[in-house]
């Protein structure tokens, strides 16, 4: 398949290492200014430990078409298709349950997909009230079978999270747990990693 995601993003693709983005994006290059939600972040982080075994793929009912008041259709997402260079389906919300050791959450998820299927984005947006336990969680992800390497000079924690045809990245900038998924048939991985973290910045500005 013909790769179209870099003629949207000439400005990122001159510096590989694309964490700058999260920069200059809305939330400044601070540390996130929620102590609470950093604080919550940091306590659950101390009191879960490192964890050590594989995190639990995310338990799915049905997709449905999301409706006009979804979160999927935000106005944070409008300019999704852009980021990604491709042109994308509506957004679908889609119930989904993530279980990482004894932690567990039900984040906002909400995919995107071109027509023939060949590229697909998921993003994740949990807060402390989306954990069983009632108190954010976000670290790194476990990675089990996957490489795993921090985002370099993000203002917050984050990671990449790579697979044969997919990047992932999670983020952690104080308040939320922060999701993005970006899977092409044959992809490339610099342009999947610039595809998501625009992703994410959409995200994260939104409710900077």
């Amino acid at each position: 398949m013909t790769r179209r995601a870099l003629r949207h993003v000439p400005m990122l693709v001159a510096g590989v290492g694309v964490a700058l983005a999260f920069a200059v994006s809305g939330c400044g290059g601070d540390a996130p200014s929620d102590d609470t939600g950093a604080a919550a972040t940091a306590s659950a982080g101390a009191s879960t430990g490192t964890p050590s075994a594989s995190e639990a793929p995310a338990s799915e009912a049905p997709t449905a078409e999301a409706a006009d008041d979804s979160p999927c259709q935000a106005a944070a997402f409008a300019t999704l298709p852009d980021a990604v260079g491709e042109s994308l389906g509506e957004g679908r919300l889609v119930t989904a349950t993530v279980q990482s050791n004894d932690v567990r959450w039900t984040p906002v998820k909400c995919t995107w997909s071109t027509a023939d299927d060949a590229t697909r984005v998921d993003v994740e947006v949990a807060k402390a009230a989306d954990f069983d336990q009632g108190t954010l969680v976000c670290g790194e992800p476990l990675g089990i079978g996957k490489d795993v390497e921090p985002v370099d000079d993000a203002p917050f924690d984050a990671w990449w999270t790579y697979e044969t045809s997919s990047v992932s990245l999670r983020a952690c900038p104080g308040d939320r747990l922060v999701d993005v998924t970006v899977e092409t048939d044959g992809g490339d991985r610099t342009a999947m990693k610039i595809q998501a973290m625009l992703v994410a910045r959409m995200v994260v500005d939104a409710a900077a």
